[in-house]
């Protein structure tokens, strides 16, 4: 998903990715290095920045220092890849009926 320029562009197909595609996707734009123009150490509040965004694909570096969190929230009916850089992430999922699992 590089282009030929060495920047990183990624070439999504016409349609909504699979999680395994998505996946792929975030440990690509990791290789990349395309986020590390976008690193900010705030100890204050987490980062974040769009790396890539279109119809069928939003891509996200986010940032944060230990202890930070991003509280609750819902991506809705979107499907997410993760591809964690450097450190640990830690996540709960919990669904209408209550706790389901934490991933460390």
């Amino acid at each position: 998903m590089s282009s030929a320029s060495g920047l990183w562009t990624p070439q999504p197909p016409g349609r909504a990715l699979d999680c395994q595609e998505l996946e792929a996707v975030a440990q690509d734009a990791w290789r990349s290095g395309a986020w590390q123009e976008h690193v900010v150490s705030d100890a204050a509040e987490r980062q974040y920045a769009a790396l890539h965004r279109s119809e069928f694909l939003e891509v996200w570096a986010l940032f944060w220092m230990a202890g930070q969190e991003t509280g609750m929230h819902d991506h809705g009916a979107a499907r997410v890849g993760i591809h964690v850089g450097s450190g640990a992430l830690r996540e709960r999922h919990v669904s209408p009926g209550g706790f389901t699992h934490i991933r460390p």
